[in-house]
């Protein structure tokens, strides 16, 4: 059986977005959260040199993958009537043939074995 490895690149799809921020809160010095349906906007006045920064964090995306492995798949059939009927039979054939053993072994070492009076 051979492993083969499957090497895929995702791309997410873009997307583009807008939002309005307040901008008296932005001039008050105060951090501006707008959130939207692909994440949040972040804007903040930067007092020092009057610069404007805006920040953008995305919101998770879930991406779906979905893919079809093809196999070869080899099929034994099986006879389970045969197969128990049989070991049924094989174990009533050792367990007699364990007897038989027995008692030859036991045959022989009774003719052995001297008596002494």
């Amino acid at each position: 059986m051979k492993a083969h490895p499957i090497d895929t690149v995702l791309t997410a799809p873009g997307y583009a977005d807008c939002t309005t921020v307040p901008l008296m809160e932005v001039l008050q010095g105060k951090t501006v959260y707008a959130p939207t349906d692909h994440g949040t906007v972040i804007v903040k006045l930067r007092p020092a040199d009057s610069t404007l920064k805006v920040g953008f964090v995305a919101a998770p995306m879930p991406i779906r993958y979905k893919d079809t492995i093809n196999y070869a798949q080899v099929v034994v059939p099986v006879n389970m009537k045969k197969v128990a009927g049989g070991s049924t039979w094989i174990w009533i054939g050792c367990i007699l043939f364990g007897i038989v053993i027995g008692f030859v072994a036991l045959i022989w070492i009774a003719l052995k074995v001297k008596i002494h009076e």
